[in-house]
């Protein structure tokens, strides 16, 4: 990463841990990293708990140092992912597209996120699609935080949409979430 030409965008589709270990015991890494985008968190109901996600709520902790990094961070959280959803219909379709489409179709057959009858939720595949196709989404800047203490609340994140809290100009803050 020290080596690219220059900063590098990092994707995590899974808990912070590695992000804030990166952060935390290779501190002159992070003038390298362009942004972080995620797939975590949501601004309202969780999957793990009412409110956390599995990502975030995994390791609270190290998810609350990333956010607090003043990283540039994209977050699509579950109330983007749980949007992009894999209808039966198109999953059908897929095995005449062609060898690819045949390879999806059998992986997709055996994807846990949702139900053949309901279709699949295809969270992790949003950061990437974002990525790849921005036009897709709207971002909105906010500050984010992650609640670390709380008896019901730890993994949650917490997202000012409103502004309410008068933090998103501060420089240390830069997150944005993503709208689909």
């Amino acid at each position: 990463m020290m080596r690219a030409p220059e900063p590098v965008t990092l994707v995590a589709i899974g808990p912070l841990t590695n992000i804030a270990l990166l952060l935390s015991q290779c501190p002159e890494c992070k003038p390298y990293i362009r942004r972080l985008v995620i797939m975590g968190g949501s601004a309202g109901r969780g999957n793990c708990t009412p409110n956390a996600e599995f990502n975030i709520a995994a390791d609270p902790e190290a998810a609350a140092c990333v956010f607090r990094s003043g990283i540039e961070i994209v977050m699509c959280g579950l109330d983007v992912t749980n949007q992009a959803i894999l209808t039966p219909d198109y999953l059908a379709t897929l095995p005449e597209l062609n060898r690819t489409g045949k390879m999806l179709h059998a992986l997709f057959s055996h994807y846990r996120s949702g139900s053949m009858q309901s279709g699949l939720r295809m969270h992790d595949l949003c950061a990437i699609a974002w990525l790849v196709r921005p036009e897709l989404f709207t971002l909105k800047p906010c500050f984010v935080a992650v609640e670390t203490q709380g008896e019901f609340t730890s993994g949650t994140t917490v997202v000012d949409i409103d502004g309410c809290l008068g933090t998103t100009n501060q420089p240390m803050y830069r997150w944005r979430w993503i709208w689909m």
